[in-house]
């Protein structure tokens, strides 16, 4: 359902561009496999759309990272992968896992690469500064990245409409 997810999220974030604070450019499949490259993994197939689709988005209360479409994919505005190398170097996030956002309050939205074979999809799991090192008590806040992307958005929608 990973991909039906992501559609519904698309659809909803078409239904309510009053939401939408910040929208990056299409990202070309090239470009993507720069920033894979750059990282060491292989994107899942949902993530890559919405790189494809967006580059990045600002939506509701959330932000979703991404790439640019030009400059190094690891300048400071492709955010996604610079800050996720950032703090693979520092130590503070395991290799295999890809910043998607955050939650304002310390907490990184990742997607964790390690629990998947090459081309499918992985989980996208909460992180925080006090882990040290991954476990499986990881809180996994979307069994794909379109589960994830749908669920914020919608409840983002919620929140907007009450």
């Amino acid at each position: 359902m990973s991909m039906v997810d992501y559609e519904a999220a698309s659809q909803l974030i078409f239904d309510h561009p009053g939401l939408i604070f910040y929208r990056g450019q299409p990202i070309d499949d090239a470009r993507i496999g720069e920033a894979e490259a750059a990282v060491g993994v292989v994107f899942p197939p949902t993530y890559r759309r919405f790189l494809a689709d967006y580059g990045a988005l600002g939506f509701g209360s959330e932000e979703y990272y991404g790439i640019r479409p030009t400059g190094a994919v690891t300048d400071p505005s492709s955010y996604a992968v610079w800050l996720t190398l950032d703090l693979i170097s520092s130590g503070y996030l395991p290799k295999e896992m890809v910043i998607v956002g955050q939650d304002g309050m310390g907490g990184e939205y990742v997607l964790d690469l390690r629990r998947v074979a090459k081309g499918t999809e992985c989980p996208v799991v909460y992180w925080h500064s006090g882990m040290s090192e991954p476990d499986d008590d990881l809180e996994v806040l979307g069994q794909d990245f379109g589960a994830f992307f749908k669920h914020e958005v919608e409840r983002d929608i919620k929140r907007r409409m009450n």
